[in-house]
């Protein structure tokens, strides 16, 4: 188990502060690849020669396209451990503010009272910090083991992509990921082009409005795409609400639970309608 000594030392800028590297590496390389693309459309005789020069620009693309995926995904690797780290850092100065307020330190995973408190109000502070401290310790080895299992398998080859150099964003999924963290979704991003978030914005707002890690402008982007769809699907919901409404007073009474229902979706979908017409996106 990673030791309390060594999880306060963990640091989450100096794992972000790598990811730019990666970020411009990978860039490096999708340009090379592109390079490669151009200079195999210039090959347009046939023979030994020509087929042999194809070949080889064949093997160095595919050679990238491996150095692409891998980039990219220590890259995801590197932003995942980020926020794990972050989140332990956010455990240890729980455990460190309630220990604290018990008049306690903890050294190295141990709890030292320097205030000669009773022996019960030591065992009872003790009972509350001890899983907190645990719970810390756990937490990191969990993601440190996760961290270990990405590198890993980037390095001796067995971390596999469908992804390649023509890809649509090389080395890296097309979409957002269900249970990305916030630091894998901005790192996503900021491996998109410009033109491939235009066209996530506008094919895909309903992945983009609310997603921690991008940007706010481009969220402010996509849920104002997203606007008019949602406008006429609730003005489609007033509509139904509105017919079920009538329809339930002209054959029953207006005491009638359908009835009544059907009021109160009537007046939620039209305050939604008001909502989303009346006020900015953020």
């Amino acid at each position: 188990m990673t030791s309390w000594r060594d999880v306060i030392e963990w640091r989450q800028d100096r794992l972000k502060v790598q990811l730019e590297p990666l970020r411009a590496r990978r860039k490096q390389l999708i340009e090379a690849y592109e390079k490669l693309q151009s200079m195999e459309m210039t090959v347009t005789s046939r023979g030994l020669t020509a087929d042999a020069i194809l070949y080889a620009l064949h093997q160095f693309e595919a050679r990238i396209s491996y150095l692409i995926n891998d980039v990219s995904e220590t890259m995801m690797a590197m932003a995942q451990m980020a926020d794990g780290v972050w989140t332990v850092q956010t455990l240890i100065l729980e455990c460190k503010q309630k220990a604290k307020t018990h008049g306690l330190e903890i050294r190295d995973g141990r709890l030292i009272s320097d205030s000669g408190q009773r022996e019960d109000e030591f065992a009872s502070a003790a009972a509350e910090l001890k899983p907190m401290i645990k719970g810390v310790l756990e937490k990191a080895d969990s993601i440190d083991e996760a961290y270990y299992t990405r590198l890993t398998a980037v390095a001796d080859g067995s971390y596999k992509s469908s992804e390649g150099g023509f890809s649509t964003s090389p080395g890296l999924p097309d979409l957002p990921q269900k249970g990305w963290t916030m630091g894998e979704s901005a790192a996503w991003w900021s491996g998109l082009t410009d033109s491939e978030k235009e066209n996530m914005v506008r094919e895909h707002p309903e992945l983009i409005g609310n997603r921690d890690g991008v940007p706010m402008e481009w969220r402010d982007k996509a849920n104002r795409a997203r606007l008019p769809q949602e406008i006429a699907e609730m003005k489609s919901n007033v509509a139904k609400a509105k017919s079920r409404m009538d329809e339930a007073e002209s054959t029953g009474s207006k005491n009638d639970l359908g009835y009544l229902n059907a009021v109160n979706d009537y007046n939620r979908y039209k305050r939604n309608l008001a909502t989303s017409r009346g006020s900015r996106v953020f």
